[in-house]
């Protein structure tokens, strides 16, 4: 869980970088593909509860 915030808040500094995006970030510690997923249940509104932590 810990691995987690700390990748989220290398996402937010990304943003500060230019030619760094956050999804770059997320590629890089492994958590895009989950991320991607999450954001995905949420605009079709397939939300479980198990899936959404990660």
């Amino acid at each position: 869980m810990l691995y987690v915030v700390f990748i989220g808040v290398l996402m937010g500094l990304a943003n500060l970088i230019p030619g760094v995006s956050g999804g770059t970030i997320a590629l890089l510690g492994g958590l895009y593909e989950r991320f991607v997923g999450s954001i995905s249940m949420l605009t079709t509104l397939k939300i479980r509860r198990e899936e959404m932590l990660f």
